[in-house]
């Protein structure tokens, strides 16, 4: 992450990328994460799911085959759902 505590485009690709690579060379079956960069570090929700969702899309694991997103209430959860579909589609 950049000075500031601020997240970036680029800073939540490579934490994103990052983490995905550090459970598939642990030979993790499933990962959890959570919206890297839209707490505290201040990125909007949306386009951050939307970064990650697109960096999860992406990925090619050789043992990571279940990855989700923890969402923290109701509307983050629907919010992250539809975003998710649209980058699946």
């Amino acid at each position: 992450m950049p000075a500031g505590g601020q997240a970036t485009t680029e800073s939540i690709r490579d934490a994103t990328r990052n983490a995905l690579a550090e459970a598939d060379a642990l030979d993790c079956a499933s990962l959890v994460m959570p919206a890297l960069g839209c707490g505290i570090a201040g990125f909007d929700f949306g386009d951050g799911v939307r970064i990650i969702c697109e960096e999860i899309s992406a990925f090619e694991p050789d043992s990571l085959s279940d990855v989700e997103l923890i969402a923290y209430d109701d509307d983050e959860f629907q919010r992250l759902e539809r975003i998710a579909s649209e980058v699946q589609a």
